[in-house]
């Protein structure tokens, strides 16, 4: 069980993952797979239940039975590359990601 400090803190992750990711994609949002295997989360079902929790916390939005269908509320904080300003939306994936690519 994850405690409340974990639970914020992978929220967050996937909260800048989305901003991040809609900013260098022109506002395209990631997928579920996506979003799995940039935050470290082990499944895509993984996914759900933080997005639920967003949204019930207003800061972000869905349509209901559509793809990739995640709309940001209100403006999020992204770091960025210092010589660029490119956002750094990337995180490192989780080994259990590097191993399901090498097995594709």
């Amino acid at each position: 069980m994850l405690s409340p400090a974990q639970k914020a803190s992978r929220e967050q992750r996937v909260l800048t993952y989305i901003a991040g990711y809609c900013e260098a994609h022109g506002s395209m949002p990631p997928s579920w797979q996506e979003i799995a295997d940039a935050c470290g989360l082990h499944r895509r079902a993984s996914v759900g239940p933080i997005l639920d929790q967003l949204e019930q916390q207003g800061h972000i939005r869905r349509l209901p039975m559509r793809k990739r269908a995640i709309a940001l509320c209100h403006p999020v904080a992204i770091p960025r590359a210092p010589a660029t300003g490119e956002p750094l939306y990337f995180i490192q994936p989780s080994c259990g990601a590097e191993k399901r690519e090498d097995a594709a």
